[in-house]
């Protein structure tokens, strides 16, 4: 009996052992499974991120590439025509052409403008005030680069009023004698002019950063105080303190006009930096970097974490319910097997009992009979 109720704690101290050690493994495994779910997450969620923001840079440089181009196509055009070939600048004809072009791409330029042979503004339109007709430009650097490369030339940007200005000038030559005649000039404002494509494609995340040929800033989207300065100058590198990934990654879209990316933190948090060229062209012009803190990015992990979560811990109650469930059924089938071990124990001990009651009955029967025997026997002798 002693030895039932001792084999009965035994086992259920075994059973808890065993709820105990399978609970645990159950919960580590639970933490696992979390972990390599949410960096499975984090993986995936970051791989569409870099590939959408690609995409997207890609896609806002060739919008800026595209509308760049169309203003030269347009400088061509007018460079063609009878007014400034026959240097009738004082048309109205003239002016009314100009006007009507201007009136199309008055989103892109804000000032749009003819230097004569001698490098003066003789027509001029713009959005805000009225350029000033009779100004000499010929100190102007994109001016005179203009006509040393007798081509196209953008400005590597030009600040007044704290406002930065991005000028395209486009030589025009006489189509019979070959001669430099006039200059078609336009100016951008970089600040509206690259702010305008952020919101192309919806793309609510991060934010724009844009460089001439140079690595002088033209645009900011985060810290416009940062415009006008070079990238590599100590006041922004002390802004990125002094970062070499992104440095690297900058000097590699300068220097080679490839797009590219790259994931780096210089004290403000982890960043995602994708880049591309704004080509012109074919030719580099300037260079456009899109900027998305991966804080934002991964904020998208949460509800899909909390359901699988949700998941794994009803998977887990669902386990321990079974586990409980099998313990419970073991510890009663085990004490039914003692109760029938008990039952059956005392059966046969009544059993014997009984045999070693027969067997006395049997010895005492036995030898009544033999003293009977021996008594008939002494009898019949005498």
């Amino acid at each position: 009996m002693f030895k039932i109720n001792l084999a009965g704690r035994n086992i259920r101290k075994i059973a808890l052992v065993l709820i105990v050690l399978i609970v645990s493994f159950s919960f580590a495994s639970l933490f696992f499974i979390q972990d390599i779910t949410k960096q499975d997450i984090e993986t995936r969620i970051f791989e569409e991120q870099k590939g959408r923001q690609m995409e997207y840079t890609k896609i806002v440089s060739t919008h800026m590439s595209s509308d760049l181009e169309r203003v030269i196509a347009m400088m061509n055009g007018l460079g063609n025509s009878i007014y400034v070939q026959e240097r009738e600048y004082s048309s109205p004809a003239l002016k009314e052409l100009m006007q009507e072009e201007f009136g199309k791409y008055n989103n892109t330029i804000n000032r749009f403008f003819i230097l004569d042979n001698n490098d003066v503004m003789t027509v001029g339109l713009a959005n805000e005030r009225e350029p000033l007709v009779g100004s000499d430009l010929s100190f102007r650097d994109w001016v005179r680069k203009t006509r040393e490369s007798n081509s196209t030339v953008f400005s590597d940007g030009f600040e007044r009023q704290g406002l930065y200005r991005i000028f395209i000038s486009y030589p025009v030559f006489d189509r019979l004698s070959g001669d430099y005649i006039a200059t078609i000039g336009a100016s951008v404002l970089a600040d509206p002019f690259f702010s305008f494509y952020k919101n192309i494609e919806n793309f609510e995340e991060g934010f724009l950063v844009s460089y001439n040929k140079d690595g002088d800033l033209l645009y900011n989207g985060l810290n416009k105080s940062l415009v006008g300065l070079n990238f590599f100058g100590p006041e922004v590198q002390d802004a990125v303190n002094h970062n070499e990934v992104a440095n690297n990654l900058t000097k590699s879209l300068i220097t080679f006009a490839e797009p590219s990316y790259a994931v780096y933190d210089f004290g403000a948090g982890e960043r995602i930096n994708t880049q591309q060229p704004v080509l012109v062209n074919g030719e580099p012009q300037y260079f456009l970097q899109v900027i998305t803190p991966t804080t934002q990015i991964y904020s998208q992990i949460q509800d899909a974490l909390y359901l699988e979560e949700v998941k794994i811990y009803l998977l887990l109650a669902g386990t321990l319910a079974a586990i409980v469930v099998l313990v419970f059924i073991l510890v009663e089938w085990n004490h039914i097997l003692q109760r029938e071990v008990k039952r059956r124990t005392t059966e046969l001990h009544e059993s014997e009992t009984k045999a070693r009651e027969l067997e006395d009955s049997y010895d005492a029967m036995k030898n009544y009979l033999q003293e009977v025997m021996k008594e008939i026997k002494r009898e019949q002798t005498g």
